[in-house]
Protein backbone atom coordinates (compact mmCIF):
# COMPACT_ATOMS: atom_id res chain seq x y z
CA UNK A 1 0.00 0.00 0.00
CA UNK A 2 1.32 3.35 -0.96
CA UNK A 3 1.70 5.93 1.88
CA UNK A 4 -0.35 7.98 0.38
CA UNK A 5 -3.28 5.48 0.95
CA UNK A 6 -2.29 5.17 4.17
CA UNK A 7 -2.23 8.53 5.16
CA UNK A 8 -5.52 8.95 3.45
CA UNK A 9 -7.04 5.27 5.48
CA UNK A 10 -5.74 7.01 8.72
CA UNK A 11 -7.23 9.96 8.40
CA UNK A 12 -10.54 8.03 8.00
CA UNK A 13 -10.52 6.46 10.33
CA UNK A 14 -9.46 9.80 12.88
CA UNK A 15 -12.81 10.96 11.04
CA UNK A 16 -15.07 8.55 12.23
CA UNK A 17 -13.48 8.61 15.65
CA UNK A 18 -14.23 11.96 15.86
CA UNK A 19 -17.71 11.44 14.41
CA UNK A 20 -18.71 8.98 17.39
CA UNK A 21 -17.24 11.24 20.01
CA UNK A 22 -19.31 14.40 18.24
CA UNK A 23 -22.35 11.87 18.40
CA UNK A 24 -22.15 11.21 22.04
CA UNK A 25 -21.98 14.86 22.62
CA UNK A 26 -24.95 15.71 20.67
CA UNK A 27 -26.95 13.85 22.17
CA UNK A 28 -26.31 15.34 25.63
CA UNK A 29 -25.93 18.64 24.25
CA UNK A 30 -28.09 19.12 21.45
CA UNK A 31 -31.55 19.47 22.64
CA UNK A 32 -29.75 22.83 24.03
CA UNK A 33 -27.75 23.62 21.07
CA UNK A 34 -30.85 23.00 18.55
CA UNK A 35 -32.76 26.03 20.04
CA UNK A 36 -30.42 28.60 18.29
CA UNK A 37 -31.12 25.89 14.85
CA UNK A 38 -33.38 25.97 12.02
CA UNK A 39 -33.64 22.87 10.55
CA UNK A 40 -29.82 21.97 10.08
CA UNK A 41 -29.29 18.85 8.31
CA UNK A 42 -33.39 18.90 6.99
CA UNK A 43 -31.76 17.64 3.27
CA UNK A 44 -35.12 17.92 1.56
CA UNK A 45 -36.51 21.00 3.12
CA UNK A 46 -39.61 19.65 4.59
CA UNK A 47 -39.28 21.27 8.27
CA UNK A 48 -38.30 18.43 9.80
CA UNK A 49 -34.35 16.58 10.73
CA UNK A 50 -34.94 13.01 10.65
CA UNK A 51 -32.35 10.65 11.87
CA UNK A 52 -32.08 9.60 8.13
CA UNK A 53 -30.89 12.64 7.08
CA UNK A 54 -28.30 12.81 10.17
CA UNK A 55 -27.24 9.53 8.93
CA UNK A 56 -26.17 11.31 5.72
CA UNK A 57 -24.86 13.93 7.17
CA UNK A 58 -22.28 11.50 8.99
CA UNK A 59 -21.91 10.24 5.91
CA UNK A 60 -21.01 13.01 4.27
CA UNK A 61 -18.49 14.14 6.95
CA UNK A 62 -16.65 10.68 6.50
CA UNK A 63 -16.29 11.34 2.46
CA UNK A 64 -18.43 8.49 1.56
CA UNK A 65 -21.43 10.60 -0.10
CA UNK A 66 -20.61 13.50 -1.85
CA UNK A 67 -22.01 17.16 -0.61
CA UNK A 68 -24.63 17.79 -3.04
CA UNK A 69 -26.88 15.10 -1.64
CA UNK A 70 -27.44 17.66 1.40
CA UNK A 71 -26.44 20.84 1.10
CA UNK A 72 -28.39 21.82 4.93
CA UNK A 73 -26.03 20.22 6.49
CA UNK A 74 -23.17 22.24 5.08
CA UNK A 75 -24.20 25.41 7.14
CA UNK A 76 -21.06 27.70 6.39
CA UNK A 77 -20.84 26.42 2.51
CA UNK A 78 -17.42 25.29 3.06
CA UNK A 79 -16.08 21.97 1.75
CA UNK A 80 -16.87 19.84 4.00
CA UNK A 81 -19.53 18.74 6.91
CA UNK A 82 -17.89 19.87 10.00
CA UNK A 83 -17.94 18.61 13.57
CA UNK A 84 -19.72 21.52 14.24
CA UNK A 85 -22.36 21.46 11.58
CA UNK A 86 -23.22 17.34 12.63
CA UNK A 87 -23.83 18.63 16.47
CA UNK A 88 -26.28 21.23 14.59
CA UNK A 89 -27.82 18.53 12.57
CA UNK A 90 -28.23 16.10 15.51
CA UNK A 91 -29.50 18.61 17.88
CA UNK A 92 -32.31 20.04 15.60
CA UNK A 93 -33.18 16.06 15.19
CA UNK A 94 -33.37 15.88 19.05
CA UNK A 95 -35.60 19.13 19.39
CA UNK A 96 -38.14 20.98 17.81
CA UNK A 97 -37.34 19.99 14.13
CA UNK A 98 -37.31 16.53 15.11
CA UNK A 99 -39.86 14.05 14.21
CA UNK A 100 -43.67 14.29 16.38
CA UNK A 101 -44.37 12.37 18.90
CA UNK A 102 -47.13 10.42 17.78
CA UNK A 103 -50.56 11.07 20.32
CA UNK A 104 -51.62 8.01 21.87
CA UNK A 105 -55.19 7.00 20.65
CA UNK A 106 -58.08 8.52 22.74
CA UNK A 107 -59.76 6.09 24.52
CA UNK A 108 -63.18 4.85 22.99
CA UNK A 109 -66.28 6.49 24.23
CA UNK A 110 -69.11 4.94 24.45
CA UNK A 111 -72.19 5.57 22.32
CA UNK A 112 -75.13 4.73 24.92
CA UNK A 113 -75.59 7.16 27.89
CA UNK A 114 -75.73 5.18 31.23
CA UNK A 115 -79.18 5.56 31.94
CA UNK A 116 -80.03 3.54 29.31
CA UNK A 117 -80.55 -0.11 29.15
CA UNK A 118 -79.82 -2.53 26.65
CA UNK A 119 -80.85 -6.02 26.35
CA UNK A 120 -77.13 -7.04 26.23
CA UNK A 121 -76.64 -5.30 29.24
CA UNK A 122 -79.56 -7.08 31.08
CA UNK A 123 -78.18 -10.23 29.98
CA UNK A 124 -74.38 -9.77 30.54
CA UNK A 125 -74.16 -9.93 34.77
CA UNK A 126 -76.61 -12.57 35.24
CA UNK A 127 -74.98 -15.06 32.46
CA UNK A 128 -71.41 -14.86 34.05
CA UNK A 129 -72.92 -15.21 37.38
CA UNK A 130 -75.55 -18.58 36.08
CA UNK A 131 -71.79 -19.49 34.16
CA UNK A 132 -69.65 -19.59 37.44
CA UNK A 133 -72.65 -21.93 39.35
CA UNK A 134 -73.01 -24.40 36.55
CA UNK A 135 -69.31 -24.88 36.42
CA UNK A 136 -69.24 -25.66 40.17
CA UNK A 137 -71.91 -28.53 40.35
CA UNK A 138 -70.49 -31.33 38.22
CA UNK A 139 -67.15 -30.67 39.04
CA UNK A 140 -68.24 -30.84 42.86
CA UNK A 141 -69.72 -34.16 41.83
CA UNK A 142 -67.67 -35.33 40.15
CA UNK A 143 -65.20 -35.83 43.28
CA UNK A 144 -68.25 -37.49 44.80
CA UNK A 145 -68.89 -40.06 41.44
CA UNK A 146 -66.20 -42.07 41.82
CA UNK A 147 -66.77 -43.17 45.45
CA UNK A 148 -69.84 -44.83 44.92
CA UNK A 149 -68.57 -47.90 43.54
CA UNK A 150 -65.80 -50.51 44.18
CA UNK A 151 -63.54 -49.87 46.78
CA UNK A 152 -65.07 -46.80 47.88
CA UNK A 153 -66.18 -47.20 51.45
CA UNK A 154 -64.45 -45.85 54.97
CA UNK A 155 -63.32 -43.20 55.78
CA UNK A 156 -60.50 -41.71 53.90
CA UNK A 157 -57.62 -39.07 54.17
CA UNK A 158 -57.49 -36.07 51.98
CA UNK A 159 -54.55 -35.39 49.98
CA UNK A 160 -54.40 -31.28 51.65
CA UNK A 161 -56.40 -31.89 54.61
CA UNK A 162 -59.82 -33.14 55.86
CA UNK A 163 -61.70 -36.28 55.20
CA UNK A 164 -64.19 -38.23 53.04
CA UNK A 165 -66.31 -41.12 53.93
CA UNK A 166 -69.09 -42.95 52.97
CA UNK A 167 -70.70 -46.06 54.05
CA UNK A 168 -73.43 -47.97 52.66
CA UNK A 169 -76.42 -50.65 53.53
CA UNK A 170 -80.08 -51.42 53.53
CA UNK A 171 -82.72 -48.88 55.07
CA UNK A 172 -85.62 -50.85 56.56
CA UNK A 173 -87.54 -53.02 54.03
CA UNK A 174 -86.07 -51.61 50.34
CA UNK A 175 -83.63 -54.11 48.61
CA UNK A 176 -81.73 -51.00 47.52
CA UNK A 177 -78.08 -49.99 48.96
CA UNK A 178 -78.52 -46.87 50.58
CA UNK A 179 -74.97 -44.48 50.77
CA UNK A 180 -74.27 -41.72 53.12
CA UNK A 181 -71.65 -39.75 52.32
CA UNK A 182 -69.61 -37.66 54.74
CA UNK A 183 -66.91 -35.01 54.05
CA UNK A 184 -65.11 -32.49 55.99
CA UNK A 185 -62.56 -29.90 54.69
CA UNK A 186 -61.88 -32.16 51.62
CA UNK A 187 -58.99 -30.20 50.28
CA UNK A 188 -57.06 -31.05 46.48
CA UNK A 189 -54.01 -29.08 45.77
CA UNK A 190 -53.66 -29.63 41.94
CA UNK A 191 -51.41 -27.06 39.71
CA UNK A 192 -52.12 -23.24 41.18
CA UNK A 193 -55.54 -24.24 42.19
CA UNK A 194 -57.30 -25.58 45.33
CA UNK A 195 -60.40 -27.34 45.53
CA UNK A 196 -62.79 -28.26 48.72
CA UNK A 197 -65.60 -30.01 49.55
CA UNK A 198 -67.87 -30.65 52.64
CA UNK A 199 -71.37 -31.71 52.79
CA UNK A 200 -73.83 -34.49 53.97
CA UNK A 201 -75.40 -36.19 50.90
CA UNK A 202 -77.26 -39.49 50.74
CA UNK A 203 -77.23 -41.51 48.00
CA UNK A 204 -79.76 -44.75 46.79
CA UNK A 205 -78.51 -47.18 44.16
CA UNK A 206 -81.17 -49.30 41.89
CA UNK A 207 -83.27 -52.16 43.73
CA UNK A 208 -81.42 -55.69 43.60
CA UNK A 209 -77.72 -54.31 43.36
CA UNK A 210 -75.09 -54.55 46.10
CA UNK A 211 -73.27 -51.52 48.06
CA UNK A 212 -69.87 -50.50 46.29
CA UNK A 213 -71.31 -52.02 43.12
CA UNK A 214 -69.55 -50.49 39.84
CA UNK A 215 -72.26 -51.46 37.38
CA UNK A 216 -74.66 -49.20 39.84
CA UNK A 217 -74.93 -46.25 37.22
CA UNK A 218 -77.86 -44.29 38.81
CA UNK A 219 -78.92 -42.97 42.43
CA UNK A 220 -81.72 -40.97 43.35
CA UNK A 221 -80.14 -38.49 45.92
CA UNK A 222 -80.69 -35.95 49.08
CA UNK A 223 -78.14 -33.39 49.43
CA UNK A 224 -78.56 -31.89 52.80
CA UNK A 225 -75.69 -29.89 52.50
CA UNK A 226 -72.65 -29.45 49.88
CA UNK A 227 -69.81 -26.71 49.86
CA UNK A 228 -67.63 -26.33 47.11
CA UNK A 229 -64.33 -24.40 47.52
CA UNK A 230 -62.44 -23.04 44.60
CA UNK A 231 -59.33 -20.95 45.09
CA UNK A 232 -56.35 -19.72 43.16
CA UNK A 233 -54.26 -16.84 42.88
CA UNK A 234 -57.05 -14.11 42.12
CA UNK A 235 -59.72 -15.04 44.77
CA UNK A 236 -61.69 -17.71 46.32
CA UNK A 237 -65.11 -19.07 45.05
CA UNK A 238 -67.86 -20.80 47.40
CA UNK A 239 -70.75 -22.40 46.16
CA UNK A 240 -72.75 -24.03 48.44
CA UNK A 241 -75.88 -25.92 48.59
CA UNK A 242 -79.22 -27.49 51.19
CA UNK A 243 -81.85 -29.55 50.72
CA UNK A 244 -80.70 -30.57 46.94
CA UNK A 245 -82.96 -33.41 45.55
CA UNK A 246 -83.14 -35.39 42.18
CA UNK A 247 -81.35 -37.66 40.74
CA UNK A 248 -77.62 -38.20 39.70
CA UNK A 249 -76.01 -40.91 37.27
CA UNK A 250 -72.09 -41.72 36.17
CA UNK A 251 -70.26 -43.54 34.03
CA UNK A 252 -67.94 -45.88 34.26
CA UNK A 253 -65.78 -46.24 37.61
CA UNK A 254 -62.13 -46.11 36.58
CA UNK A 255 -59.48 -45.71 39.39
CA UNK A 256 -61.93 -44.42 41.54
CA UNK A 257 -63.03 -41.94 39.11
CA UNK A 258 -66.48 -41.78 37.57
CA UNK A 259 -65.20 -41.34 33.66
CA UNK A 260 -67.44 -40.95 30.35
CA UNK A 261 -69.94 -38.46 31.51
CA UNK A 262 -71.95 -37.04 34.58
CA UNK A 263 -76.10 -36.47 34.26
CA UNK A 264 -77.31 -34.39 37.14
CA UNK A 265 -81.08 -33.80 37.29
CA UNK A 266 -81.98 -31.27 40.61
CA UNK A 267 -84.09 -29.15 42.73
CA UNK A 268 -83.38 -26.38 45.47
CA UNK A 269 -81.62 -23.27 46.22
CA UNK A 270 -77.42 -22.69 46.09
CA UNK A 271 -75.35 -19.47 47.16
CA UNK A 272 -72.60 -17.92 45.82
CA UNK A 273 -69.94 -15.92 47.46
CA UNK A 274 -66.29 -14.52 46.15
CA UNK A 275 -64.95 -14.76 50.20
CA UNK A 276 -61.60 -13.02 48.71
CA UNK A 277 -63.68 -10.22 47.91
CA UNK A 278 -66.22 -8.75 50.27
CA UNK A 279 -67.55 -6.22 48.07
CA UNK A 280 -68.57 -8.68 45.48
CA UNK A 281 -71.64 -7.77 43.48
CA UNK A 282 -72.14 -11.87 43.74
CA UNK A 283 -72.12 -12.45 47.14
CA UNK A 284 -74.82 -14.11 48.97
CA UNK A 285 -76.45 -14.64 45.16
CA UNK A 286 -79.22 -16.85 45.40
CA UNK A 287 -80.18 -19.52 42.69
CA UNK A 288 -82.84 -21.29 42.62
CA UNK A 289 -83.64 -24.17 40.58
CA UNK A 290 -86.44 -26.81 39.71
CA UNK A 291 -85.74 -30.20 37.44
CA UNK A 292 -82.45 -28.52 36.21
CA UNK A 293 -80.92 -30.66 34.14
CA UNK A 294 -77.28 -30.73 33.71
CA UNK A 295 -75.27 -33.35 31.50
CA UNK A 296 -71.70 -33.28 31.53
CA UNK A 297 -69.18 -34.94 29.20
CA UNK A 298 -65.80 -35.93 30.58
CA UNK A 299 -63.05 -35.81 28.37
CA UNK A 300 -60.18 -35.41 30.77
CA UNK A 301 -59.43 -35.76 34.62
CA UNK A 302 -56.45 -34.48 36.79
CA UNK A 303 -55.51 -35.87 40.16
CA UNK A 304 -58.02 -37.16 42.52
CA UNK A 305 -61.26 -37.08 39.69
CA UNK A 306 -60.52 -33.31 39.42
CA UNK A 307 -62.42 -31.92 36.11
CA UNK A 308 -59.82 -30.52 33.54
CA UNK A 309 -61.55 -30.69 30.19
CA UNK A 310 -65.22 -31.41 29.93
CA UNK A 311 -68.52 -29.83 28.65
CA UNK A 312 -71.52 -28.92 30.76
CA UNK A 313 -74.84 -28.80 28.98
CA UNK A 314 -77.87 -26.87 30.73
CA UNK A 315 -81.55 -27.21 30.27
CA UNK A 316 -84.21 -25.93 32.82
CA UNK A 317 -85.41 -23.06 34.42
CA UNK A 318 -83.00 -21.24 37.15
CA UNK A 319 -83.67 -17.49 39.08
CA UNK A 320 -80.64 -16.04 40.48
CA UNK A 321 -81.08 -13.32 43.08
CA UNK A 322 -79.19 -10.16 43.53
CA UNK A 323 -80.30 -7.72 45.76
CA UNK A 324 -83.73 -6.30 44.55
CA UNK A 325 -82.95 -8.08 41.37
CA UNK A 326 -84.21 -11.52 39.61
CA UNK A 327 -83.11 -12.65 36.80
CA UNK A 328 -85.11 -15.96 35.98
CA UNK A 329 -84.65 -17.83 32.62
CA UNK A 330 -85.17 -20.78 30.95
CA UNK A 331 -81.95 -22.47 29.59
CA UNK A 332 -82.15 -24.23 26.51
CA UNK A 333 -78.97 -26.99 25.09
CA UNK A 334 -76.95 -23.67 26.97
CA UNK A 335 -72.97 -25.22 26.59
CA UNK A 336 -69.98 -24.80 28.36
CA UNK A 337 -66.90 -26.10 26.91
CA UNK A 338 -64.19 -25.74 29.35
CA UNK A 339 -60.59 -26.24 29.49
CA UNK A 340 -58.91 -25.71 33.14
CA UNK A 341 -54.69 -24.93 32.68
CA UNK A 342 -52.61 -23.37 35.38
CA UNK A 343 -55.16 -22.26 37.35
CA UNK A 344 -57.51 -20.67 34.67
CA UNK A 345 -60.11 -21.73 32.62
CA UNK A 346 -61.31 -21.87 29.22
CA UNK A 347 -65.00 -21.33 28.38
CA UNK A 348 -66.45 -21.75 25.32
CA UNK A 349 -70.32 -20.65 25.45
CA UNK A 350 -73.28 -21.62 23.34
CA UNK A 351 -76.92 -22.16 23.30
CA UNK A 352 -80.09 -20.01 24.42
CA UNK A 353 -82.62 -19.45 26.91
CA UNK A 354 -85.30 -16.88 27.60
CA UNK A 355 -86.62 -14.40 30.02
CA UNK A 356 -89.23 -12.39 31.02
CA UNK A 357 -86.04 -9.64 31.72
CA UNK A 358 -86.03 -8.50 28.25
CA UNK A 359 -88.33 -10.51 26.71
CA UNK A 360 -86.79 -12.32 23.91
CA UNK A 361 -84.94 -15.75 22.94
CA UNK A 362 -81.12 -15.25 23.03
CA UNK A 363 -78.63 -17.31 21.18
CA UNK A 364 -74.99 -17.13 22.93
CA UNK A 365 -72.09 -17.53 20.54
CA UNK A 366 -68.16 -17.67 21.38
CA UNK A 367 -66.02 -15.41 19.02
CA UNK A 368 -62.77 -16.14 21.18
CA UNK A 369 -62.94 -18.40 24.68
CA UNK A 370 -63.52 -16.50 28.10
CA UNK A 371 -60.72 -16.94 30.31
CA UNK A 372 -61.98 -17.27 33.79
CA UNK A 373 -58.97 -17.79 36.70
CA UNK A 374 -59.68 -20.02 39.58
CA UNK A 375 -61.54 -18.61 42.15
CA UNK A 376 -62.71 -15.42 40.68
CA UNK A 377 -66.37 -14.96 39.38
CA UNK A 378 -65.33 -12.25 36.02
CA UNK A 379 -64.46 -13.53 33.29
CA UNK A 380 -60.95 -11.87 31.94
CA UNK A 381 -60.86 -12.08 28.15
CA UNK A 382 -63.13 -13.58 25.21
CA UNK A 383 -65.72 -12.25 22.98
CA UNK A 384 -69.11 -13.63 23.17
CA UNK A 385 -71.79 -12.55 20.51
CA UNK A 386 -75.60 -12.44 21.35
CA UNK A 387 -77.77 -13.24 18.71
CA UNK A 388 -81.24 -11.67 19.75
CA UNK A 389 -82.00 -10.47 15.92
CA UNK A 390 -80.70 -10.06 12.67
CA UNK A 391 -77.61 -8.58 14.13
CA UNK A 392 -76.92 -8.87 17.44
CA UNK A 393 -74.57 -7.63 19.90
CA UNK A 394 -70.96 -8.27 20.87
CA UNK A 395 -69.81 -8.87 24.30
CA UNK A 396 -65.86 -8.22 25.47
CA UNK A 397 -64.71 -9.41 28.66
CA UNK A 398 -61.26 -7.26 29.29
CA UNK A 399 -58.28 -8.20 31.19
CA UNK A 400 -59.00 -6.85 34.48
CA UNK A 401 -62.54 -8.17 34.84
CA UNK A 402 -64.54 -5.15 32.76
CA UNK A 403 -67.41 -5.35 29.90
CA UNK A 404 -67.35 -3.66 26.52
CA UNK A 405 -70.67 -3.74 25.00
CA UNK A 406 -70.74 -3.52 20.94
CA UNK A 407 -74.74 -3.05 19.96
CA UNK A 408 -75.00 -4.23 16.54
CA UNK A 409 -71.53 -5.70 16.04
CA UNK A 410 -70.32 -2.43 14.34
CA UNK A 411 -66.62 -2.20 15.63
CA UNK A 412 -68.43 0.24 17.73
CA UNK A 413 -68.18 0.49 21.85
CA UNK A 414 -71.53 1.72 22.78
CA UNK A 415 -71.44 0.56 26.69
CA UNK A 416 -68.36 -0.26 29.30
CA UNK A 417 -68.67 -1.46 32.31
CA UNK A 418 -65.27 -1.44 34.83
CA UNK A 419 -66.48 -5.11 36.70
CA UNK A 420 -68.60 -7.77 35.39
CA UNK A 421 -70.20 -7.18 38.70
CA UNK A 422 -71.31 -3.16 38.53
CA UNK A 423 -74.37 -2.91 39.96
CA UNK A 424 -75.68 -1.79 35.95
CA UNK A 425 -75.41 -5.18 34.91
CA UNK A 426 -77.87 -6.70 37.40
CA UNK A 427 -81.40 -4.48 36.42
CA UNK A 428 -83.96 -6.88 36.60
CA UNK A 429 -86.52 -5.61 38.94
CA UNK A 430 -87.89 -8.44 40.99
CA UNK A 431 -90.18 -8.89 44.49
Amino acid sequence: MSPRAETGRAALRTAARRVRLVLLCAVLLGARSAAAQTCAGDCNDDGVTSPAEVGLAVEIALLRQPLEQCAAANRDELAAVTVEELVAATGASLGPCGLPTPSPPAAPTPTVTPDELTLAQKVVGPTQGAAAFFLSLPRAFALIAGRLGPAGAGPAACPAGGTFAITCGREGEVDAPVYHVFAEDCALEEESQSVRIAGTMRFTGPLGVACFDGAAASFDMLVSFLRFDIEGETGLLVTSGEDLTGTFARGEVVDRCATGSIDLLTSGEATLDARSQPRHALNGAAFRFDALQLHTDIDEQGAACTLKRFTTTIDGGLALRTGNNVFAAFYQSFSLATQIAAGEAAVTVSGGFVSDCFGAAVAMATVEAARLREGDACFRGGQVDLLHDEVGDRVRYTGIGGVDIDLGRDGELDQRFPTCVAPELYVCPGG
